[in-house]
């Protein structure tokens, strides 16, 4: 990716998704996805899924495919009957997701049967296909007065608010040892996570798959990452950071050996701002 993925009046969006070097070994396809959508008001819906990618979940590429499609959709339609992040119904917007997705993947395979190489450990698949497309979600919503997030299954949301770098989504204690909540599972709209940073002066927001924060040795990475972007940003446009991205991740997927995706919201400079600083640069 050499340009910016989604441009509105006051966002940004870049981002990029790269194999594992583990799924590369053993012929697997990048099983990760993401999406963006603009909203009416200049704002963006962003959601960004990871495929669980193990031997039950043969179709979690389609999985993780359908989530971001249903999830950034959803939410522009949602956000889009409302005038504030305060206001939107979040339990709601989490179960109408799930519920969607479910639907979706149910279609997919009356059109797509399962063939019969296809099993969970040699177990026919028919009788819990929702399992063979199981997946993560996660969802960050802004626009000029905050940030909606909502978060089911591992990865990271992490925001930079003025010079504070946060992960305000809460975490889940049962995520460990490569355990996850999954949009596949009974329980999974009560299990999604969200967090509302109203009337907040949120500046960047990065969504990322497991396997880019799995490939730091430092727990703290996003104290460093996030205001190197923000700076990179502001000399030199989202633009370039989309041409550098894929190469930073691409590392992270070397390192740590999953499927890795990395997607990066930035707050645009207001107009009047930028004629401000072009005059005082202009001999």
């Amino acid at each position: 990716m050499t340009d910016v993925l989604l441009r509105t009046p006051r966002w940004e969006v870049v981002g990029a998704s790269v194999r594992g070097a583990a799924h590369e070994r053993d012929g697997r396809p990048n099983q990760d996805a993401f999406a963006a959508l603009p909203l009416p008001d200049g704002g963006v819906a962003v959601a960004v899924a990871d495929g669980h990618g193990g031997k039950r979940y043969v179709r979690s590429a389609a999985g993780s495919r359908i989530a971001v499609e249903v999830a950034s959709r959803l939410a522009v339609q949602v956000f889009a009957r409302r005038h504030s992040h305060r206001e939107l119904d979040l339990r709601a917007l989490a179960a109408a997701i799930v519920d969607e997705w479910r639907t979706r993947v149910l279609r997919d395979l009356d059109e797509n049967p399962f063939e019969p190489g296809e099993s969970i450990d040699g177990v026919d698949l028919s009788g819990s296909p929702l399992v063979a497309y199981g997946a993560t979600c996660l969802l960050a919503v802004v626009c000029a007065h905050g940030a909606t997030l909502l978060q089911l299954g591992d990865g990271d949301i992490v925001v930079l608010d003025g010079t504070a770098v946060s992960t305000p989504v809460p975490g889940d204690g049962r995520l460990v040892g490569g355990v996850t909540t999954s949009l596949c599972t009974g329980t999974a709209a009560a299990d999604t996570r969200c967090a509302v940073l109203a009337d907040r002066d949120v500046s960047l927001v990065l969504l990322a798959t497991d396997g880019y924060s799995n490939s730091f040795a430092d727990d703290d990475w996003s104290d460093q990452v996030l205001p190197d972007i923000a700076r990179r940003i502001r000399a030199d446009g989202a633009s370039a950071v989309a041409t550098d991205l894929p190469g930073w991740i691409a590392e992270s997927a070397s390192v740590g050996g999953d499927d890795t995706t990395v997607v990066v919201l930035a707050r645009v400079l207001r107009v009047e701002r930028r004629r401000f600083l072009r005059r005082r640069t202009t001999p």
